[in-house]
């Protein structure tokens, strides 16, 4: 009997061990703040904000982490060291958050975490999750799933032939909201500077005219390569980058797409259809060779570009990165524009020089008639209020003396 007892006893405590082991319980993101309770200010607080969104639900089973969103993964308690896995190369390859600690209670998960993206001396933070049921975990946690899904599966090569910037936006740029799920820690990627993802462009620009001030937003995709997507094509040439300036009740008032690299093949198609829709739209250039009445040439630019300009839109088209061998010769013998010259005059001279190249950057810019005319106002020109491309739009191929009007 001494021994049945034994046994019994000894099935007993492997039972109630199992059960502790299989034990399931499910979490919801409450909160952030520091250890020390100290007030988070500026990117630390924008960080703990993206991760109480990035990472909004967890479950627990015995020694395993179940982590649902973004990215569905089961790893073991041990092997959870950091939330977003980004590192900083300046700082000998640390990770930008290190857990260091999971405190399980009845009422609340704790997990405690180094950020060294603070400048404060201290670096301990602690992401704080309260309890929820099973039922309620599985039914957030695939309205999640099936969102971000639906958001990623729309981003299809957007057609951006008819260069018509008023055309529906894709879902993926819809709002701020929507973008976010794209990449939902991509404040941590850039941060660490990491480069080897698609980002969302998110940025704020605050206009002037007539001391009226106008807000506009620019909602935008960048290295869609990366996801071995396009963002939006012009007939069959491909683009990696598309940004869309949207105003304050979201319409649209410009477009501009970016491909790093396109063989000059690509390239000739884009300026085809662009000469073919605005066959006789007011033309201008930058950076092509100029013969002047006195017979000198100046040499061609290391970017081109043609600006077609109609009733109500203005478009632009930017071949950057001229070949070496081609700017150091200024100009292909006596192939340049005259001050006489018309505009298939013009384009003709553009036309030779792209035949001359095997490959470069190129972008087109699609902007409402208004909405250049107010980007190019003497109060609106500074970097500080045209951020990104507009401000290139803006100053860049452009000569000096135009910026004076």
């Amino acid at each position: 009997m001494k021994y049945i007892g034994i046994i019994i006893c000894s099935i007993l405590l492997s039972s109630t061990a199992c059960r502790a082991q299989d034990q399931e319980s499910y979490w919801a993101a409450l909160s952030s703040n520091k250890i020390n309770r100290e007030p988070m200010r500026g990117i630390t607080l924008s960080y703990m904000e993206m991760l109480t969104k990035a990472y909004p639900y967890l479950a627990v089973k015995g020694n395993d982490i179940l982590i649902p969103y973004p990215d569905e993964k089961r790893i073991q308690k041990q092997e959870f060291t950091s939330f977003t896995n980004t590192r900083i190369k300046l700082l000998n390859n640390s990770l930008l958050d290190s857990i260091y600690g999971i405190e399980a209670g009845k009422d609340t998960l704790r997990i405690n975490f180094y950020y060294q993206g603070t400048g404060d001396e201290d670096k301990k933070f602690v992401l704080n999750y309260m309890p929820i049921s099973k039922a309620a975990y599985e039914k957030a946690t695939a309205s999640l799933q099936q969102e971000r899904r639906k958001v990623l599966e729309s981003r299809l090569p957007w057609d951006a032939t008819g260069l018509d910037f008023n055309k529906m936006r894709p879902l993926y740029l819809q709002d701020m909201e929507t973008m976010d799920l794209v990449n939902p820690i991509q404040l941590a990627d850039e941060l660490t500077q990491s480069s080897d993802k698609t980002a969302i462009v998110y940025q704020s620009a605050i206009l002037s005219r007539n001391d009226s001030l106008q807000h506009f937003k620019t909602f935008g995709i960048e290295n869609m390569q990366l996801s071995e997507s396009t963002a939006a094509k012009i007939g069959n040439s491909a683009f990696d980058n598309l940004e869309f300036y949207v105003d304050a009740n979201k319409h649209n008032h410009g477009m501009a797409l970016r491909q790093k690299k396109m063989p000059i093949n690509a390239i000739t198609e884009v300026f085809t259809k662009i000469s073919r829709q605005f066959p006789s739209a007011q033309l201008s250039y930058f950076g092509l060779p100029k013969k002047f009445e006195d017979g000198d040439i100046s040499g061609i630019h290391i970017n081109i570009a043609l600006t077609w300009r109609t009733g109500d839109k203005v478009v632009k088209l930017v071949v950057e990165g001229i070949p070496d061998a081609l700017f150091d010769r200024e100009a292909d013998g006596d192939v340049a524009v005259k001050d006489d010259q018309n505009a298939a005059e013009v384009k003709q001279v553009f036309a030779h020089y792209l035949s001359l190249i095997d490959q470069a950057g190129l972008r087109v810019f699609v902007m409402s008639k208004d909405f250049d005319e107010l980007l190019n106002r003497k109060e609106n020109r500074t970097e500080s209020r045209l951020p990104g491309q507009l401000w290139e739009y803006v100053t860049s191929w452009r000569y000096l003396y135009d910026l004076d009007e």
